[in-house]
């Protein structure tokens, strides 16, 4: 309806008109109104992955066709750990599980993004970002709960 399309309130995803939406890497827009990206939050080095891996499938399912492949190898395990021989690791830890529980889903939705961002600013580095923390308990003192995130880099 054209009373939405004149809506100041609603974000329509315009890279024109939005210099924020004209610096996403890999624009994935929704086919119905208001158009919004559905990948904004994709960086030059999850695109990157993505991309690497586009390709992997491609050349699993031509391998498929030929009989030289089975499913189970397009969906097989990636371990980060064999991929890289250097890391990067941030780590939260917390009295109980409950702060903990908090300060990781501040990770997963502002920090890690930004660790991201900035790392591929410096020139050379690969940075592969691990989608899953770890966590696990320490025992010392005091008991703490903690979580990390790993980076690949090369």
């Amino acid at each position: 309806p054209e009373e939405l399309m004149n809506d100041p309130d609603l974000q329509v995803w315009n890279p024109f008109k939005k210099g924020t939406d004209a610096r996403h890497v890999m624009p994935v827009i929704t086919p119905c109104f208001p158009c919004m990206n559905t990948t904004h939050n994709i960086s030059r080095s999850t695109r990157r992955i993505m991309q690497e891996e586009f390709t992997r499938g491609v050349e699993v399912m031509r391998e498929m066709k030929l009989g030289n492949a089975q499913w189970e190898d397009l969906f097989e395990y990636l371990d980060l750990f064999e991929m890289y021989d250097h890391y990067i690791v941030v780590e939260v830890e917390a009295t109980t599980a409950e702060i903990l529980e908090t300060f990781c889903n501040w990770m997963d939705t502002r920090c890690l993004r930004q660790v991201t961002l900035a790392l591929e600013q410096v020139e050379g580095l690969e940075v592969h970002p691990y989608p899953l923390p770890y966590r696990g308990d320490k025992v010392g003192a005091k008991r703490s709960c903690r979580c990390g995130y790993f980076y690949g880099i090369r």
